[in-house]
């Protein structure tokens, strides 16, 4: 019995994961971001021969701390950590990069 009482105590100190947030309006992929951690995961939805990627920046003129997450193709997904400054707003902006071109993809904003 105090196996199960210490394994039980155990569980009720972990940590909870970090939530997600979906970020909509993006064609071509999805996008997930955590506040807590400054972590995006990106995956490409559609199979039409480009890779959907993001670029993510505080949003101001200078376009400052600019980052980039992006996957190889249609199924993949790739998870990116950054760090920006607590209680920015960040602009998200996605792109299709294949065939020789890069199209927009949508963009959002959410905050650090």
């Amino acid at each position: 019995m105090l196996g199960l009482t210490a394994s039980v105590a155990l569980g009720m100190v972990t940590a909870a994961p970090a939530q997600a947030a979906p970020v909509p309006g993006f064609k071509g992929g999805t996008v997930q971001w955590y506040a807590n951690g400054d972590t995006v995961t990106v995956r490409d939805t559609k199979a039409d021969g480009y890779a959907f990627e993001v670029s993510i920046s505080v949003h101001d003129t200078s376009g400052s701390h600019m980052r980039s997450c992006d996957t190889s193709g249609y199924g993949q997904t790739k998870t990116c950590h950054f760090d920006y400054p607590e209680g920015q707003q960040l602009e998200i902006t996605g792109l299709l990069n294949g065939k020789g071109a890069i199209h927009w993809a949508g963009t959002a904003y959410v905050k650090s």
